[in-house]
Order: structure tokens, then C-alpha cells, then sequence
């Protein structure tokens, strides 16, 4: 008993969206939605829409106050059909045809459903019923010509009947796709904008590391100039110095030369004979 509880919660039963379900706004009128309704239940679920047949339509077939309009075999015959009103047509078939089967179907280009009541001679009318008033075009054929054409609609019969009692668990796997599927679609997004911030991030950083090793450097690139001009003109100076150097340099022994020369001219014939004396 607690195991199929605990399995029941873990399993809840998803809520279907009815204005997904009939395909209408949100914002449809009653009238939207009931002929949605409708439209669903006879195309996709299979299930009978009880409608009533007009009584003046039954008075007049017990009467016989209409006119029956031939429909050949093999023939079709277009014409139109307001709400609540019916259409009379004969079919003459031969016993042939009869033990064959007869096929009579209607079609509307406005995809209106009609209602068909066969009937013998003796027996009460039908009509073909219009949801509203509209164009539609009927015809009779015998079923032996398409003996191929028969089987082949059985079996489509068959599959589609398989279908509708497959389609309702596929719409739920379905709904529960579509939910896991916005969910990680807002993951995703949500990832994506994380990404691009961390990438951000990361070349901000990037961009500060590079300004701090930047900072390592004995010469900065505003100074530099100032120093390689300093050193520039200290050179010039020193090299102006030497140069000054160099003519002191010189100009010494020159001077030198010449005291030699002035100590060498001096007349020493007097001081010799003095100092001889």
C-alpha cells in the first residue's frame, strides 16, 4: 500500500493546457469553443457528438412534403445547404450493386459535418446535417469497382483507430518533452550568460596582470627620455673636459720648453768667468 502511495507522488499526473488541447486562444468566445470541441472529438478522440434532427425536417419526410433529387450511381451532384435544413436524394441501385455494398459520402470544402440517414421508400427521411450554411457535393458509387480501394480503407480504418488510443500517452510524453526542454533551454541561456560574464572577468584580469608586469622595469618609458638626454649631455661634457685636459696637457710641456729655452739662452760667458775668478 505505501509502495504504490510513495509511486503515485513521484509520478503526479500533468495538467493538460484545454486551450492547447481544442488549439484556441486564450481569449476565445463560447461559440469557439465548442465547435473546436467538436471538430476534436469527431477528428482525433472518436467519440459520438449526439445531434438532433431538425423536427421539421422528420415531419417532412414522414409526409413525403420534399423533393427527392436523382443521384445516379457513379454521378456526384454539388449544391448548398443551410443550418438546420436537408437535402433529399434517390439512389436506384440493382441487386448487384445492393449484395456489393453502396457507398454514398459527402465532403465540404468549408470541412463542415454533415449527418446522413439512409432510408427505404416507406420508412422515414434523413437529412444531411450542416453545422452552418454551406457548399457540399454528394455522390453514390458502387462498391464492387473498388473492392481494392475498400480493403485498403479497412485497414486504414484499422490504424487509425490504433492511433487514437496511442495519441493521448504520446501528448503527455510529449507535454512532458516540451517541459524538460524549456527547462534546459533556460539553463542553457542562463549558462551562456554566465560565460561570457566569467570570460569578462577573466580578460579584466588579464589586463591587470599585464599592467603590473609592466611595472617591473628599470627604465619607465616617461623618464627614459629625460635620462638618455642626461647621459647624452654628460658624455658631451665630459668629452668637452678631456678635450680641455688635452690642451693643458699640451700646453705644459710647452711652457716648460720655453723656461728651458729662456734658462738655455741665458749669457753664462760672465758667470763662468766669475765663477772661474
Amino acid at each position: 500500500m505505501s509502495a504504490k502511495k510513495v509511486d503515485g507522488l513521484s509520478a503526479p499526473a500533468i495538467r493538460r493546457d484545454p486551450y492547447k488541447v481544442l488549439s484556441v486562444p486564450k481569449d476565445a468566445n463560447d461559440q469557439e469553443i465548442n465547435s473546436a470541441y467538436r471538430n476534436l472529438s469527431l477528428n482525433n478522440l472518436g467519440v459520438p457528438i449526439k445531434t438532433s434532427v431538425n423536427a421539421n425536417v422528420l415531419e417532412e419526410a414522414r409526409n413525403g412534403n420534399f423533393t427527392l433529387k436523382p443521384l445516379p450511381i457513379g454521378t456526384s451532384v454539388s449544391g448548398k445547404v443551410d443550418k438546420q435544413h436537408a437535402d433529399f436524394f434517390r439512389v436506384t441501385i440493382s441487386e448487384e450493386q445492393a449484395k456489393s455494398g453502396v457507398v454514398v459520402r459527402v465532403t465540404s470544402t468549408e470541412q463542415s459535418k454533415f449527418k446522413l440517414l439512409y432510408f427505404e421508400q416507406d420508412s422515414n427521411g434523413g437529412y444531411g446535417l450542416a453545422l452552418q450554411s454551406t457548399s457540399y457535393t454528394i455522390e453514390a458509387l458502387c462498391a464492387k469497382t473498388y473492392e481494392d480501394t475498400i480493403e485498403k480503407l479497412k485497414e486504414i480504418e484499422a490504424q487509425v483507430l490504433t492511433k487514437r488510443f496511442d495519441l493521448p500517452q504520446f501528448e503527455t510524453e510529449y507535454q512532458q518533452l516540451e517541459i524538460e526542454y524549456h527547462k534546459a533551454l533556460a539553463r542553457f541561456e542562463k549558462g551562456t550568460k554566465r560565460y561570457s560574464q566569467e570570460m569578462q572577468y577573466v580578460d579584466e584580469l588579464l589586463k591587470q596582470r599585464d599592467s603590473i608586469r609592466s611595472s617591473f622595469s628599470v627604465v619607465k618609458t616617461p623618464s627614459g627620455n629625460n635620462l638618455s638626454n642626461g647621459s647624452s649631455s654628460k658624455a658631451q661634457g665630459e668629452e668637452s673636459k678631456g678635450e680641455g685636459d688635452s690642451v693643458v696637457e699640451e700646453g705644459e710641456p710647452e711652457s716648460k720648453n720655453r723656461s728651458k729655452n729662456k734658462w738655455f739662452n741665458f749669457n753664462l760667458d760672465g758667470y763662468e768667468n766669475k765663477k772661474l775668478d
